[in-house]
């Protein structure tokens, strides 16, 4: 060797362990290192913080609540179905066991095709001595006024169960950041690590409150609803995980379990079902449904939508029958429940005909026939009562319709489809009697105290009752033809003795609106002043209009509405004519031709009735051509107004576009908002009292309205009462800003 001839042998042996170290650490040792350092940084990711805190403990908190929920779910549901019969087919609400029964409330429980209202303590002794004849159809009204004593009145005055609060486990931040799913959004959503994230996402989300996300947890009390919407990434991780059938079968999965443990439900959630496979589509459809009633409880109103489930459609009007008693028996203002209940009753009789099927079994038709006529009709019947005459009048026509059918709407009423006896002196008839006699009884019943009947001749062939007599508060002598429209009695036409002005005048306003009786002689007492003095009568569209227009209304007739606009000492303004045929828009002319000409592109004339016409006078008049920029102009103002008036009942006050964004100035109950306006989800949000000069609108957390069929009920509960919808939203908020049922800006929230 070369070597041995300049080095010494002491030296070799170092230079041979040189390149043995060499070899070690230069040539193995980089690839070595290479690979400890990429295991360190796969661990450092596994064991970043927000994987440590939230999926690194299995037996830590998620693993607790899992299976907390889990067991309280299993542990509810064995309870009741450990009593011989009884079923439970969807959980929402407390179980309790008793000796002998359990007690129960906001749980669908089936006793071999026998649904139980909402709240109940059953004694299973007691029960059987009502399964029996009701199973074998061998009831009777005893046994039913019995069941309905024991079963649905006596839980209301025993059981206090309270519903326990969500308990999901708290999401801090978003939801990619939390669960360590923003890796989804990059190249390296393939990753191992990203994986194991999507993996315990799917494996645990159903356990955290995903509508609190960000600290926001607004279940924290038993009372309290969560109005939050679950945040829109939730979504945007399902439609990066659903390309994965695997993924996509365990998210919906998830979602099953997180609304069975008591999470809120997303309207959202069914375009995903809708990917997941029938099976599963009903399941949740059937849970939504439920959980939908549920959750309207909590909020003090019970929507009137029927379900293609008959078990849910007995649930329901159980449910109302119950709260009705219980609103009844406490002397409360039952209105709003009133009209729910008629509604959903009419709505699923009239469904049932369109389907030629059944939506609720025969005990429930009968039980429901009987609480009728035992409980409704002597209600409104009672001048005692919490309703005033004119509503009671109206529920007592809805009734009248729901126990006598409609051959306007072809369905046959409950009177009809009832296997029960029962001797009544009720004005709801019977149906041996024909149509046009019960309207006789209908009409004498709800007669009001002023008008001294001299003539009523039933009309078989026109169904229609012609009425003479003496109207005492205006000596006024008419002649009246009433018809029955499926809600209420109205006025077709009248005629007034000796004054033709007045009767032209009151026609007039009949053809635009269904005006019950009592309300008719109104108008001719409001208006009898006007005619004596021989003035020219006209509708009160104009009366409006000149309000509005105190010097541009140039013409206001049945046949012609003149309206300028922009007229100057120097120069006349923009005449708009309205022409007009039996109270609707048959044309509009504009002298500014090239603006008639937009108006015309954008209007479509026969979608105006003479419910929107007056309303919709403005929005022509103050029409401009679209702002390129916003986007938004007649067609867009037109379906703004359309909305307004389809679920509101009257035009928005204002309507504002600035920089792309709609602002809808409104008013209901007397009290100002101002809305964000959505036109393409017809959706109002955010949602702000409106105190005017006096200060900055103040937002109502939480609130948005959808103005939609989808949502009417929902509206219906805002526009009854906005102070109690905002109570249960926003308490403290009402309790500042509020006093005595007003508005108020008190000194110290200036």
């Amino acid at each position: 060797m070369k070597e041995s001839i300049f080095f010494n042998k002491q030296q070799l042996q170092i230079i041979r362990w040189y390149n043995y170290l060499y070899t070690l650490f230069f040539e193995y040792g980089v690839w070595f290192f290479g690979f400890l350092i990429s295991l360190l940084v796969v661990s450092g990711l596994i064991m970043f913080p927000i994987f440590s805190e939230v999926y690194g403990k299995e037996t830590g908190d998620t693993t607790r609540i899992e299976n907390q929920m889990r067991t309280s779910y299993m542990d509810q549901r064995s309870i009741i179905n450990s009593f011989s019969g009884f079923h439970v087919q969807m959980l929402g609400g407390p179980v309790q066991s008793l000796t002998g029964g359990f007690s129960s409330q906001d749980n669908l429980i089936n006793f071999s095709g026998l649904i139980l209202p909402r709240t109940v303590l059953i004694d299973q002794a007691k029960w059987n001595t009502y399964a029996e004849p009701i199973l074998n159809s061998t009831y009777d009204k005893n046994l039913i006024n019995s069941y309905f004593l024991d079963i649905f009145v006596a839980p209301l005055q025993k059981t206090t169960l309270n519903s326990k609060p969500y308990a999901g486990l708290p999401v801090q931040g978003s939801i990619k950041q939390f669960f360590g799913l923003s890796c989804l959004d990059t190249i390296s959503a393939g990753s191992f690590v990203c994986q194991h994230y999507v993996n315990q996402f799917l494996k645990s989300f159903y356990v955290y409150d995903l509508a609190g996300v960000g600290g926001n947890n607004a279940m924290n009390d038993t009372f309290t609803v969560n109005t939050q919407p679950i945040p829109d990434e939730f979504f945007t991780i399902y439609e990066k995980l659903k390309y994965n059938s695997n993924n996509q079968k365990r998210f919906c999965s998830g979602i099953l379990q997180y609304l069975q443990y008591g999470g809120k439900n997303d309207s959202r959630f069914g375009e995903i079902f809708s990917d997941c496979g029938s099976e599963e589509y009903a399941t949740y459809t059937e849970l939504r449904d439920f959980l939908t009633i549920k959750e309207s409880l909590a909020l003090g109103y019970v929507d009137a939508k029927v379900s293609s489930s008959k078990l849910l459609n007995e649930y329901k009007l159980f449910v109302m029958q119950q709260l009705l008693y219980k609103a009844l028996l406490a002397s409360e203002d039952a209105n709003s429940l009133f009209q729910s209940y008629l509604s959903f009753l009419s709505d699923l009789l009239l469904k049932e005909s369109n389907r030629n099927g059944e939506l609720i079994n025969q005990f429930t038709r009968d039980f429901t026939y009987w609480y009728n006529v035992s409980i409704v009709d002597p209600y409104l019947k009672d001048e005692k009562s919490k309703i005033d005459k004119e509503t009671r009048n109206t529920l007592t026509t809805r009734l009248f319709s729901i126990h006598n059918g409609n051959k306007t709407l072809n369905f046959t009423g409950l009177a009809k489809q009832t296997t029960l006896t029962i001797d009544t002196t009720s004005t709801l008839g019977t149906p041996e009697k024909s149509n046009s006699q019960n309207l006789e009884e209908l009409f004498r019943a709800n007669l009001p105290g002023q008008f001294r009947l001299t003539s009523l001749v039933n009309q078989e062939e026109t169904e229609s009752l012609v009425v003479k007599g003496l109207d005492r508060d205006t000596d006024v002598r008419l002649e009246a033809v009433i018809k029955f429209d499926g809600v209420k009695l109205y006025v077709e036409k009248v005629s007034i003795s000796g004054n033709k002005a007045l009767e032209s005048f009151v026609n007039a306003l009949l053809e635009r609106d269904h005006y019950v009786f009592v309300k008719m002689l109104q108008l001719i007492s409001d208006n009898l002043a006007i005619a004596d003095q021989n003035s020219t009568l006209k509708l009160d569209l104009c009366a409006e209009l000149k309000q509005k227009y105190p010097t541009g209304l140039l013409l206001c007739s049945d046949s012609k509405i003149q309206i300028e606009k922009g007229q100057t000492e120097q120069a006349s303004g923009t005449i708009y004519t309205f022409l007009l045929q039996k109270g609707s828009l048959i044309g509009v002319e504009i002298s500014d031709k090239i603006l008639e000409t937009k108006v015309l592109q954008n209007l479509d004339i026969g979608k105006i009735t003479k419910d929107t016409l007056a309303p919709m006078i403005p929005v022509i008049v103050n029409y401009e051509p679209k702002d390129e920029i916003s986007g938004f102009g007649m067609k867009e103002q037109l379906l703004v107004n359309d909305k307004f008036m389809k679920y509101f009942s009257k035009a928005p006050k204002k309507v504002e576009v600035s920089g792309g964004s709609v602002r809808i100035y409104f008013e209901v109950e007397g009290i100002n908002f101002i809305g964000g306006y959505d036109v393409v989800t017809n959706r109002l949000a955010p949602i702000s009292l409106d105190f005017g000069a006096a200060r900055k609108p103040i937002i109502i957390q939480k609130m948005e309205l959808n103005l939609d069929d989808q949502h009417r009920d929902e509206l219906n509960a805002f526009l009854l009462n906005p102070i109690n919808y905002i109570q249960k939203i926003n308490p403290n908020l009402v309790k500042k800003y509020f006093v005595d049922g007003k508005l108020t800006l008190s000194q110290e929230n200036k």
